[in-house]
């Protein structure tokens, strides 16, 4: 498609005098020379109002005393006024000169090169053109009508016999800087950027410092994509007009294209208050706004331009885009459908398919498909949407061959590129989709699944950074879509980035606060910060919506790590509910005891434990230790007789109670064989709780019996129930007891001591006058009993077997 071109004009203020010297012999300054005096047009971009060069009228000698038409002069003066405002006014004063019946040649070319410039500045260029053939015929060597004609053949279209008339001008006149400026637009045109950019450079060099050099050489720029040359330019455009509407347009598209947005905008401000009915530059401005995303102004300002009645239906088209940019299809489709009431136009069309493929009207957009193909049967629009209608019913076999065609046709072509990057991802294909959605991306397409979708590939591959600027992407645009909240929540959290994670699980948890994964995964998160307290409070969220073992571990191990001990077993009293044969969590309950001094209720549990998990080196270890400690402690017999006795010598004073007791002492130490013992020994010599030792296995006298059993010994008693209670009070019901006999081997064969009775433990309950009741021996007292009583039938009576009555213990 040919691109348009924009032809502006700059004016003089002075009068071009025509070489019409009949016209003006008897005033008085026709006997003086005329003056040169030149219009200058320089061709810029697109007809507009006027496109010209300078036309150069050589003056002449006037008549001594010519006769003066007034008709004719005054249509004279009005031809070559260029400050006449009414073309049509300009057009009939240079058909009337030229009716007039002017016989110089050099005037009549110079009366039908202005009319040919005043059709030309109308745009009327069937009729620009045939006048400045006229005028080349009856005068060649004029450079200003050759460079008229040549903007005249630019503005038709046809660059070839442009460029001639534009040789020609700069052979008759190559100092004249507007003929380069205008060469080199149709260069940079044509695309020949260097030659173009040598043709303004020459015509800078010449003087040529004026608003369209630099707006020439600004667009020159912008088509390389160098901005900051080309704002520059237009920046030296603007200090020479400051207010020159169209330069501030050019300058707000480059400041945009730049990334400037707000400069952008400022320069559209400014050209819609320089001309407020301009309705072109409301809707430049609008569609500038909604690039920007400021969707407010950009309907106060398409009001405003609907108010004006005028292009009304690119207004609703510019609306109908900001609409969709919102994903308000609704609203988009009734301003389309609008804007085709008052023109129908392709690019309505497209847009109105692109919209109901969104809506999912798929045979909706192969109508307005098939529309567009009729309109131009190679569009690649109606490819486009006809491949992505057809991509939407799952034929992809022909979705895939008319995306292909309109790609090859347009490689910018939006609605194909997004088109074939959602078919690809529909269809898992995510290598070939992820450079569709770049380049879909980058085209400018504003449907937020292509962030959404290219997010989720390169969270796929881990590249954690790029997925999250796509889901930032998709917030900026919509904040409502809450789950995305969740997973950027975790791209940030595989980065490391436990702080915008937080914000992340914050908001998504405001929204929706009974996903039960989100609030423990951000329990975690506030572990690693040093939360435990809202670490805690999550967990029983979680819990309140699920109960699970799990959590109960985490929350109980939280409990235990802050020491709140009570509330940590109730943790793990909830888990052993739940999983009887949780062997860890009862030690882990038991330590939680031992902390709270509750050893009974641990030891029980290591028991437990250790009963589920016989191989648990620690836990028997625990059990064994806590059952030391829990024993009943007595005082050694050895120290008691010493106390006894020290107690005795601090009572005797006298050097011979001191002897005495130092015999007594020696005696101890030194005690007589066993087998010389008899049973007449007086139970003074021995301690109250010594064993009755006979050569013979008969019982107790009763008189020992009775000895035994009348004696008092003060002693401090533990309280009744406990185990250190129990034990003496079984020693005591052991005396008041008929002792049973115990066989033993006749001969001695290990030791020194005679053979012993064995007394096996109480069976029964027993009173004394003085003692409560003895319950019978534990299992665990009979089960040691019989171990002794089987070592000693095995290896024999030890020594110290002799003065033992006790029931044998470990």
């Amino acid at each position: 498609m040919r691109p348009r071109h924009t032809f502006l004009q700059q004016r003089f203020a002075a009068i071009a005098a025509l070489a019409v010297v009949t016209l003006l012999a008897e005033t008085a300054a026709a006997q003086q020379p005329y003056r040169q005096q030149y219009q200058v047009r320089t061709y810029q971009q697109r007809p507009a109002t006027g496109h010209a060069q300078q036309m150069r009228v050589r003056p002449a000698q006037a008549p001594a005393k010519p006769r003066i038409n007034p008709a004719v002069a005054a249509a004279a003066r009005n031809c070559a006024d260029q400050a006449v405002a009414n073309v049509q006014q300009r057009i009939d004063a240079c058909t009337t000169l030229i009716q007039s019946g002017l016989k110089d040649e050099k005037s009549r070319a110079v009366a039908f090169g202005l009319r040919g410039l005043a059709y030309l500045d109308r745009s009327d260029l069937a009729h620009a053109i045939p006048d400045f053939d006229n005028s080349i015929s009856l005068a060649q060597d004029d450079a200003s009508v050759f460079q008229n004609r040549g903007n005249a053949w630019y503005a038709r279209g046809n660059f070839g016999r442009a460029a001639d008339d534009y040789e020609e001008a700069i052979k008759l006149d190559p100092e004249q800087p507007t003929i380069y400026i205008n060469r080199g637009t149709l260069r940079r045109d044509l695309g020949d950027f260097p030659q173009a950019l040598a043709d303004f450079e020459k015509a800078e060099v010449l003087g040529g410092k004026r608003p369209s050099l630099y707006l020439n050489r600004a667009q020159l720029y912008v088509h390389q994509r160098d901005y900051p040359r080309a704002l520059a330019d237009y920046d030296e455009a603007l200090k020479l007009e400051p207010d020159n509407v169209a330069t501030l347009l050019r300058r707000g598209a480059a400041r945009q294209s730049a990334g400037q947005t707000e400069k952008a905008l400022a320069d559209y401000a400014r050209a819609s208050e320089l001309d407020p009915s301009n309705v072109e530059i409301m809707q430049s401005y609008a569609t500038a706004l909604r690039k920007a995303r400021q969707f407010d102004r950009a309907f106060t300002v398409l009001e405003r331009a609907l108010k004006t009645e005028q292009k009304v239906g690119t207004s609703y088209g510019i609306r109908a885009r900001v609409y969709a940019d919102m994903n308000d299809r609704k609203q988009a489709l009734a301003d389309i459908q609008r804007a085709l009431k008052f023109e129908w136009k392709a690019d309505f069309i497209r847009l109105r398919g692109a919209l109901r493929l969104q809506d999912g009207n798929t045979s909706g957009a192969l109508n307005d498909a098939a529309s567009l193909l009729k309109i131009d049967s190679d569009s690649t629009d109606a490819l486009a949407i006809r491949g992505a209608a057809y991509a939407k019913n799952k034929d992809y076999t022909k979705a895939e061959a008319d995306l292909d065609q309109a790609i090859a046709g347009d490689p910018d072509n939006v609605i194909a590129v997004t088109a074939r990057a959602r078919m690809r991802v529909a269809r898992g294909d995510k290598d070939r989709a992820l450079p569709d959605l770049d380049k879909a991306i980058a085209l400018g397409a504003n449907d937020i699944d292509l962030w959404q979708s290219r997010g989720e590939i390169h969270a796929g591959r881990k590249d954690y950074a790029k997925a999250v600027e796509d889901y930032s992407q998709v917030l900026r645009r919509n904040a409502n879509a809450t789950p995305l909240y969740y997973q950027r929540a975790q791209l940030y959290r595989a980065q490391g980035d436990n702080a915008h994670a937080l914000a992340d699980y914050d908001t998504f948890l405001s929204r929706d606060p009974k996903q039960r994964g989100a609030i423990v995964e951000r329990a975690e998160l506030r572990i690693g910060a040093g939360d435990t307290t809202g670490a805690i409070a999550d967990y029983g969220s979680a819990l309140a919506l699920s109960v699970s073992p799990a959590l109960y571990r985490k929350r109980g191990a939280l409990y235990a790590q802050t020491q709140v001990w009570d509330k940590a077993i109730a943790d793990y009293d909830s888990i052993i509910k739940l999983e009887p044969k949780a062997a860890d969590v009862v030690v882990l309950r038991a330590r939680a005891r031992e902390q709270l001094q509750q050893k009974f209720e641990a030891l029980a549990d290591y028991k437990l434990a250790l009963a589920r998990d016989p191989g648990n080196g620690d836990v028997r270890h625990a059990v064994t230790r806590l059952t030391e400690e829990l024993r009943p402690k007595k005082p050694a017999r050895a120290e008691k007789g010493k106390a006894g006795k020290d107690k005795a010598r601090t009572a005797h004073e006298t050097p011979e109670a001191a002897k005495q007791d130092a015999a007594k002492d020696t005696a101890a130490k030194n005690p007589a064989p066993p087998a010389e013992r008899t049973t007449e020994a007086s139970t003074e010599d021995q301690p109250p709780s010594a064993p009755t030792v006979s050569t013979a296995a008969t019982p107790l006298p009763p008189q020992r019996a009775e000895a035994t059993g009348s004696t008092a010994r003060p002693a401090t008693r533990a309280p009744i129930g406990t185990a250190a209670a129990r034990a003496p009070r079984a020693v005591e019901s052991i005396r008041n007891e008929p002792p049973r006999t115990v066989r033993t081997r006749p001969e001695i064969t290990r030791g020194h001591a005679a053979p012993t009775r064995l007394q096996a433990p109480p069976r029964a309950v027993t009173r004394t006058p003085d003692r409560p009741i003895v319950r019978a021996t534990t299992a665990n007292d009979r089960r040691l009993f019989e171990i002794e009583r089987q070592r000693r039938r095995h290896d024999g009576p030890r020594f110290s077997d002799a003065f033992s009555d006790q029931p044998i213990r470990r």
